[in-house]
């Protein structure tokens, strides 16, 4: 049965987003990923000048991200990641701790590590950039044939976790799922659940008898960062931007707003799971007319600097009023006792 992972609280509006590379989440690593075996036959013994193994070229190393706010890094969102030999690193990780978090609770979990070889790096134009923005707005209603760029991925291959939980009972499956994933939190017609929780989910079971608290202060947290945004000391720099939309002929109160207009035409557009192409080309010239309009009132207010400015100031009060708590689930998401 498809398991889909919960949506994040917050969408960075992409002007913001477009450099930020977040972590890789705990839930997308337990995709079908084999971890290729490399191996390579010498010369042949009678070969007097054996042909020297060509050194890789070096694969793309991407830009580094602009600095975190503080509860941002509380949070592990923003990790350094810049070449597919840190990524695969940290995949390792992340995967090596849901497999001691599995076995805790009496399962056994084979990690999931993609080879670098395997890792294809997405050269398309990066969202939010003007070069994406001119072409297909924000990405919703038309997109890039092959995505957007400035990132890594790769193929899922075969899972020896997923062949042994099919042979396993009934009541043996919904047991390992739970652990892996959490309680279904949703069903959906087409037979998908989306689930909380569980040894992918942060690896945040791992923490013990804690877990459940620290759960609850992530939460927390990232509530807080996703109604950030309404917060009054945002009023000004918001006005100016909307001001010079109005010049434009369109009435938005923020860039988040703009953005949130398409995303929720085009859910109420696929609520039965089709997406019409004839739709889709209709509102795509307008999502780019809007786009390219926030784009350039963003940069004619120095809106994303401003507003960013706001966002690191509230994030240090809150991490002054909780930083307790925090400074525990920094250590539980990655594996190492709390202070």
């Amino acid at each position: 049965m498809p398991v889909r992972s919960p949506a994040r609280p917050r969408a960075l509006h992409p002007a913001t987003a477009a450099a930020r590379l977040a972590p890789v989440p705990a839930l997308a690593l337990v995709l079908a990923v084999g971890l290729a075996a490399c191996s390579g036959e010498g010369p042949a013994p009678d070969d007097p000048s054996p042909t020297p193994t060509a050194t890789p070229e070096p694969g793309p190393t991407l830009p580094a991200p602009p600095p975190l706010g503080p509860l941002e890094e509380y949070l592990g969102f923003g990790d350094t990641v810049r070449t597919a030999e840190e990524w695969v690193a940290q995949i390792t990780v992340r995967e090596n701790l849901v497999a001691v978090c599995m076995a805790e609770q009496g399962f056994e979990y084979v990690p999931q590590v993609p080879s670098v070889d395997r890792i294809t790096y997405l050269d398309g134009p990066v969202q939010g950039t003007r070069e994406f923005v001119e072409r297909w707005g924000y990405g919703l209603w038309s997109s890039p044939p092959g995505g957007s760029g400035g990132g890594f991925t790769y193929t899922a291959a075969e899972d020896p976790n997923w062949a042994r939980v099919e042979e396993m009972s009934e009541a043996g499956r919904a047991a390992y799922l739970t652990a892996l994933w959490g309680p279904v939190t949703e069903s959906s017609a087409d037979g998908s659940e989306t689930r909380e929780g569980g040894c992918a989910d942060g690896v945040l079971t791992a923490a013990g008898p804690e877990a459940a608290f620290l759960a609850g202060v992530r939460d927390e947290a990232y509530a807080f960062l996703e109604a950030l945004n309404a917060d009054p000391r945002f009023a000004e720099v918001d006005a100016a931007w909307a001001s010079c939309m109005a010049d434009r002929g369109f009435a938005f109160a923020n860039p988040f707003a703009a953005q949130q207009q398409f995303m929720d035409e085009l859910d109420e557009e696929v609520a039965d799971g089709v997406l019409s192409p004839v739709v889709a080309a209709e509102r795509a010239p307008e999502e780019v007319r809007v786009a390219v309009a926030d784009l350039d009132c963003q940069e004619a207010t120095d809106w994303v600097a401003r507003h960013r400015a706001i966002e690191i100031e509230l994030q240090q009060e809150y991490v002054e009023a909780h930083r307790a708590d925090l400074e525990a689930l920094a250590a539980a998401l990655a594996g190492t006792p709390g202070p």
